[in-house]
């Protein structure tokens, strides 16, 4: 059976051929693609409510800079800053690292709203982490009402503003045959919660997040993916 190349080695392939490189530092329209807007919140590992524009300042502040340009910066910290995210493979919320930390030109957007009344606004091409048969990435323009978009289920900030209990999605609506059934939710740290309203709108500056590993996080109560350096020299390469 052959084996599945993974990122870096298909990295490292692309790059060793010519033809397969172009301008990756100046690619604006490639880099700017899976952003939150700048009042997003976000849980610290130690429950301080932070928004991405607070966290990135942070960064600068005591971070090294990775690149800068017109379109974007990118920062990684020296000093640890957790953040939550989901482990796909295992279903449960872990604390994660902020590996890099990304100030961008913004663009067009879609604000979400779900259910529980969850809203977050996000460039059109940030992935939300949405359960339909399992996990899947989806942009945020892709998204479609009813989607169930996945959400911390033990993250308790989020839903006690709301003045809503996570316990009311315990279960999954499964369509089959024109019936509906009613399906035990089996994960302990999470939830799935329907969309309900999409809009659009417009942000001149976004923010993003590295996050190793999960590659993805959490912010406004809701796990969306992250922006990722290997993201970007596959997108230069004409393959994202």
């Amino acid at each position: 059976m052959v084996e599945k190349e993974t990122s870096l080695e298909k990295i490292k392939r692309l790059t060793s051929s010519q033809k397969n490189i172009r301008n990756v530092a100046t690619s604006a329209h490639i880099h700017h693609g899976k952003c939150i807007s700048g009042d997003s919140r976000v849980i610290l590992a130690d429950g301080i409510i932070r928004n991405a524009r607070e966290i990135f300042e942070e960064v600068v502040k005591n971070g090294v800079i990775i690149e800068e340009n017109e379109d974007h910066s990118v920062f990684s910290p020296k000093k640890t800053i957790e953040i939550f995210s989901l482990n796909k493979a295992t279903g449960r919320i872990e604390k994660k690292p902020i590996q890099h930390a990304w100030r961008l030109r913004g663009g067009s957007t879609i604000k979400t709203t779900l259910r529980n009344g969850f809203e977050i606004t996000t460039t059109l091409e940030h992935k939300y982490i949405v359960f339909r048969d399992g996990f899947e990435d989806v942009e945020a323009k892709d998204l479609k009402l009813g989607d169930r978009i996945v959400c911390p289920k033990n993250l308790d900030f989020f839903w006690k503003e709301r003045n809503t209990n996570p316990a009311e999605y315990d279960y999954i609506e499964i369509k089959n045959n024109r019936q509906i059934q009613l399906m035990k939710n089996s994960y302990s740290d999470l939830v799935f919660v329907d969309l309900v309203e999409i809009s659009e709108g417009f942000e001149e500056i976004v923010y993003d997040f590295t996050i190793p590993e999960n590659h993805n996080f959490i912010a406004e109560g809701m796990v969306i993916h992250n922006t990722a350096f290997t993201d970007v020299l596959l997108a230069a390469a004409g393959l994202m």
